[in-house]
This record gives structure tokens, C-alpha cells and sequence, in this order.
């Protein structure tokens, strides 16, 4: 009987062993894993601040395109007074030549 258990036992000591061994590579493979987590980490840390410089350049660049746009309306309203200016010199000037031809022939 004792015999028996003791091969019971030798069995079950050899299951324990082969257990320990898969444990040990799953142990491995975790620790594998946890390195990989952390560069994974390292590079969701540097895209996330790439992020913010590019939210902090898009911002600058909204800005400044606003800015470009209000100059552009600005210029644009410069030139239609400018065009309604002389479209009034340019009245003056022919209604000038009218009198002063009108004169010439007098």
C-alpha cells in the first residue's frame, strides 16, 4: 500500500515539476509582455505630447490665417474706396475738359 502511494506521490511530484516549468515560461513570457507594455507606454507618452505641439501649431496657424483673411478684407475695402475715389476724380477730370473746350472754342 505504501508503494502505491508513494508512486501516487512521484506522479504527482512530476506533475508539480512539469507545472513549475509551465508557470516559469509563463512567468517569462509575462515579464516579455510587461517590457513591450513599457515601450509602449514610452511611445504613447511621445505621440501624445507630439499631439499637443501639433494642437499648439494648428492653434498658431488658425490665428494667423484669421489674421491674414482680416487683412485681405481690409486691402479689399481699400481698393473699392480707392476705385470710388478715382472713379469721382476721373468725373471731375471730363467734366474739366468739357468746360474747358467749351472755352477754347469761345
Amino acid at each position: 500500500m505504501e508503494e502505491k502511494i508513494l508512486e501516487i506521490l512521484k506522479k504527482m511530484d512530476a506533475r508539480f515539476d512539469k507545472m513549475d516549468a509551465r508557470l516559469d515560461k509563463m512567468d517569462a513570457r509575462l515579464d516579455r509582455m510587461d517590457a513591450r507594455f513599457e515601450k509602449v507606454e514610452e511611445e504613447i507618452g511621445e505621440i501624445k505630447t507630439e499631439v499637443v505641439a501639433i494642437k499648439t501649431q494648428q492653434e498658431e496657424n488658425t490665428l494667423i490665417l484669421r489674421a491674414l483673411e482680416h487683412k485681405a478684407d481690409v486691402n479689399k475695402a481699400e481698393h473699392d474706396k480707392m476705385i470710388l475715389e478715382i472713379s469721382g476724380i476721373s468725373g471731375d477730370v471730363k467734366s474739366l475738359r468739357k468746360d474747358v473746350s467749351k472755352v477754347e472754342v469761345v
